[in-house]
């Protein structure tokens, strides 16, 4: 076991990028312990007892030396060393009681791990949805009292952090029902000014402040939000992703009388006696979630008002006891996949959410009634060479390299994470297996008797589109493959192809993977949409998207509020909108852009049009990989930049019903139709459309200032 020390200052940011390394300083004070990672396993039991799963991480239970049970999150994706490295340093700076404590960390970079101490009880969304005893108002206030001094600490530090995905899963319960927040992991650390710009938007929908989903701009405010829509679903038991209910616009909407508020509350904590609370909770979480944030009250203002709210509470009489179940931390979490938009029924699905065969007899059902393929486990392994040769490995899969009968080169993909979503893959295969288009990667089959299921692919060489994009500053030539724009545009026209064909064969799938991670080139730079896969809500499920990083960029304003009935094809278009801007400029950090316009302001879309189209300073912003290139044609290039710049800012208008089809978009890359001017994709006169107008009315913030809840 690894002794107490100071850990080095330069270990942990050496992960750090050199842009960032100024505000992630290590507290050398901070005594944390180092393990190896035999420690580690030694702890865990060889990681044999799972307490949950997030985006980045597994959480396993352990017991070190002196008898005490901690919980060990094991990042899976060694790619996000400088997520690892943050979190340890927010850690080591903040020092709350309802913090959860750091133990240590493993900085081994092909092992990060963290340990924390355990909580007994649990997150509060388990408890709160799963629990056998329902949760006393009381003791929701006294978490939720703890949980806000925690935050008004962070927001108080010369170097204020906020949380960034403060929301009822990360809220720890320990076996005294004392709050610990949890998961740091897309924390950020502000400058003194209490500001953050950023493209990189990240954080749990229904929670995340839309301000900072809109605009980028994180102030503590951002968390103030969040804290808002915890306080509803506290006291309404419902999530802020219902779609059924919107609690959250119904809530502000409610009428002011109090048989309308009532019906909202938690039917076990709605008691006569326990109105006038549940009123002013319901007040503080209405200002929490004004539209204005500089409208939004502080933390430790919110903390003093539920303060008083519980000494109210204390003088109606004495708190019921409350729940006290061990071991309910051990609930694994909550899948995070996209949930965006309905399907029409596959019968398959129906039988796949009905039995636990599926490893047993899904093969059978997918090659009899979609022809599919089915390998052997003995067929894999020679197909892989008993997987020797990996190409990539993620938090969702893994990807080796084969050959099947004829010497023809595969991708074998297994998919770690699919037993949390198994419609998305079999969906994934019946579409890759029905729609044959040379811009989607082709499917040659699959195989359902490992322990993960496993599909089997073309192998497409040149690897993914964010390789030939990502603009290092400073980078020197050669660093990155020169694309010449006459191959960017003929990559650009094959993902459009492939999008509309889709929408066409599939009219009522949404896709999630329009991005320059997701597009694969094969030899002749040929793009191919690698996922092919709608985004589906089940009948009975709800799910959300979670720290999903930099894909925020690429989602649709109304994709990013859950606007009910609002989501079709068109949000498609404006990822793919996205993916043009990316492909003409490169995909650049947020400081190339303020350098552009001289200030920190940080609405993308806003900048291209008024900053770059309109002052025509395309070229001053193209990929400089563009005029490296050996083809690079100026007068040439500079048309077809500017040409797929226009149709960019058509696809990304804020109103779904200004965007083009999928097939129009094909039609404007191809010069087969006239492009009109766009407007400006923000334009006020866009947002007094009807759509706009639906949208804005299911946003969830406050229709005035005024009047208690």
């Amino acid at each position: 076991m690894g002794d107490k020390i100071d850990l080095p200052e330069n270990i942990l940011r050496d992960y750090i990028p050199d842009v960032d390394k100024v505000k992630w300083i290590l507290d050398n004070n901070h005594n944390i312990t180092y393990f190896t990672e035999d420690d580690i396993k030694r702890i865990t039991n060889n990681y044999s007892t799972k307490l949950g799963k997030g985006a980045y991480g597994e959480v396993y239970k352990g017991v070190i030396g002196d008898n005490r049970f901690v919980a060990v999150k094991k990042f899976i994706r060694v790619d996000k060393l400088d997520e690892f490295a943050k979190e340890v340093i927010v850690h080591t700076q903040v020092n709350h009681k309802n913090v959860v404590r750091l133990v240590g960390c493993c900085k081994d970079e092909n092992a990060p791990m963290i340990v924390f101490e355990y909580a007994a009880n649990g997150n509060l969304s388990d408890l709160l949805y799963c629990g056998d005893t329902p949760i006393s108002l009381g003791t929701r206030l006294s978490i939720v009292i703890q949980c806000a001094e925690a935050l008004g600490c962070m927001h108080s530090m010369y170097n204020p952090i906020v949380h960034c995905d403060f929301k009822l899963s990360n809220i720890l319960v320990d076996e005294n029902f004392h709050a610990k927040i949890s998961d740091f992991g897309i924390s950020r650390i502000l400058s003194t000014d209490n500001t953050n710009l950023t493209m990189n938007v990240r954080g749990s929908i229904g929670y995340m402040d839309p301000t900072f989903a809109r605009e980028g701009r994180l102030t503590p405010k951002s968390d103030v939000y969040s804290f808002g829509v915890v306080l509803i679903e506290l006291i309404t038991k419902t999530k802020p992703t219902n779609m059924e209910k919107n609690v959250i616009r119904r809530f502000i909407q409610a009428p002011q009388k109090r048989k309308g508020a009532k019906e909202l509350f938690d039917v076990d904590i709605a008691k006569e006696s326990n109105m006038k609370i549940l009123e002013g909770i319901g007040k503080i979480a209405k200002d929490c979630i004004k539209e204005d944030i500089d409208k939004r009250p502080e933390m430790n203002d919110v903390a003093a008002r539920l303060r008083e709210l519980r000494k109210t509470l204390e003088l109606g009489g004495k708190r019921q006891n409350d729940l006290k179940k061990e071991n309910q931390h051990e609930r694994s979490n909550s899948s995070s996949n996209t949930v965006l938009y309905r399907r029409k029924s596959l019968g398959i699905f129906n039988w796949i959410g009905a039995t636990n065969n599926f490893k047993k007899n899904g093969g059978h059902i997918l090659k009899d009634i979609y022809n599919i393929r089915i390998y052997t486990n003995e067929e894999i392994l020679n197909i892989t060479h008993n997987f020797s040769t990996a190409l990539s490995k993620s938090s969702s899969s893994d990807v080796y390299l084969g050959d099947i009968d004829d010497n023809t080169r595969v991708a074998v993909k297994v998919f770690t994470n699919v037993s949390e979503s198994r419609e998305e893959f079999v969906l994934q295969l019946i579409i890759q297996s029905q729609v044959q288009h040379q811009n989607i990667v082709k499917l040659f089959g699959c195989c359902l008797e490992m322990d993960h299921p496993i599909s089997v692919c073309e192998y497409v060489p040149n690897g993914a589109l964010c390789n030939y994009l990502v603009v290092e500053k400073g980078e020197e030539t050669g660093e990155r493959s020169l694309l010449d724009m006459n191959t960017r545009h003929f990559i650009a026209l094959g993902v459009a192809n492939a999008i509309a064909c889709l929408h066409e064969k599939w009219m009522d799938t949404l896709n999630d993977s329009i991005t320059p991670w997701d597009i694969l080139l094969d030899g002749n730079f040929c793009s191919k949409l690698s996922k092919p896969t709608p985004i589906i809500i089940n009948e009975s499920t709800i799910m959300t998207t979670e720290v999903v990083p930099g894909n925020y960029m690429y989602m649709a304003p109304e994709r990013l509020f859950f606007s009910r009935g609002f989501i079709t094809a068109k949000a498609d278009v404006y990822s793919f909108g996205q993916l043009l801007l990316d492909i003409v400029f490169g995909i650049r950090d947020t400081m190339f852009w303020e350098e552009l316009v001289g200030r920190k302001s940080f609405d993308f879309v806003n900048i291209v049009y008024q900053e770059v189209y309109l002052k025509q300073r395309i070229a001053d912003c193209l990929d400089p990989c563009i005029i490296q290139a050996e083809a690079y044609d100026s007068a040439r290039s500079m048309a077809t930049a500017e040409h797929m710049v226009k149709t960019a800012l058509w696809c990304m208008q804020f109103s779904a019903d200004h965007r083009p089809s999928m097939q129009k978009v094909v039609e404007m890359l191809q010069g087969t139709i006239d492009i009109d001017e766009p407007p400006n994709p923000r334009s006020s006169n866009l947002y007094d459309s009807a759509s706009y107008s639906n949208y804005r009315h299911n946003l969830p913030h406050p229709s005035s200032d005024e009047g208690e809840f």
